[in-house]
């Protein structure tokens, strides 16, 4: 058992402190209790990925912006959504070399999707996303998450400024409801 808390403390999950818990104090008081407690760093697993944290952030800032400005906060929503990936798309383009291949564009805006948790797929002349980053919010709210991942990737695909893909609503069971058409 001990063998596993100090694994836990090596990687951050616990905190340990020493104290004796006996009340005596001085020589012959024995040696102090190790103590393990949570550690205030936050963990997450989810499989597959979900990024409901980006999908708060994202309607924060849309109510945020609505209620400061008034106006509708889908319309908000959607802006937050595609500044956000208008951010993916120009950090894809940072990365890439000035002339780089089609390929090369497509393979690094894939690997971004990747750690959004989007899982891109290769499917002929286009990129399915075999995951939801928001799949239960887009159970539930169906519509609003449709539109919000369709604001988030058309801007990401904009972003790379060379036509190379546009994203559409597509909605199919057991993917993403948005593909990346290649053109």
């Amino acid at each position: 058992m001990k063998f596993h808390l100090d694994r836990l403390v090596e990687v951050g999950l616990l905190d340990v402190d020493f104290k004796r818990v006996s009340g005596r104090e001085g020589p012959g008081a024995g040696r102090p209790t190790k103590r393990y407690r949570r550690s205030p760093r936050e963990v997450a697993v989810s499989l597959p990925e979900r990024h409901y944290d980006l999908a708060g952030l994202l309607m924060a800032r849309a109510i945020d912006e609505s209620t400061l400005r008034g106006g509708d906060v889908v319309a908000s929503l959607h802006r937050a959504a595609a500044d956000h990936g208008e951010a993916v798309g120009g950090e894809v383009a940072a990365r890439l070399p000035a002339r780089a291949s089609r390929d090369r564009r497509l393979l690094e805006t894939c690997a971004a999707l990747t750690g959004y948790g989007y899982e891109p797929r290769l499917s002929g002349r286009s990129i399915e996303l075999a995951n939801c980053p928001f799949h239960s919010l887009a159970r539930e709210h169906t519509d609003l998450v449709r539109g919000m991942n369709l604001a988030l990737l058309d801007a990401v695909a904009e972003a790379l400024e060379d036509g190379a893909l546009s994203a559409r609503l597509d909605p199919a069971p057991g993917r993403c409801c948005v593909v990346l058409d290649i053109t």
